[in-house]
C-alpha cells in the first residue's frame, strides 16, 4: 500500500495580545512592535499554511492568557480561521 504524505503546523502558547510587562525604556515604535508581536505570529502561522497549502494547522495550549480573551485578540484569530 502506497503512503499518503501530508504536511501540517503546529504551533502553541500563542498568549494572543498578552501585554507586555516590565519594558518601560524603550522607544514607541519598539513598545508598538512589541504588542503587535503575538498577533503578528498568528498571523504569520496562517500565511504560512495557506503559502504551504498544509493539510491542517494544530494550535495548543493557550491561545489567550488566562481567561482575559481581548477582543482584537478574538477578532483576530476569528479572522484567520
Amino acid at each position: 500500500m502506497a503512503s499518503m504524505r501530508f504536511s501540517f503546523i503546529h504551533a502553541a502558547d500563542l498568549h494572543l495580545d498578552t501585554p507586555f510587562e516590565g519594558i518601560t525604556r524603550v522607544s514607541p515604535q519598539l513598545a508598538e512592535l512589541l504588542r503587535d508581536a503575538s498577533l503578528q505570529a498568528l498571523d504569520r502561522v496562517v500565511e504560512l499554511a495557506l503559502e504551504r497549502q498544509v493539510a491542517f494547522v494544530l494550535l495548543a495550549g493557550d491561545l489567550y492568557d488566562g481567561e482575559d480573551r481581548g477582543v482584537r485578540a478574538q477578532l483576530r484569530f476569528l479572522r484567520g480561521v
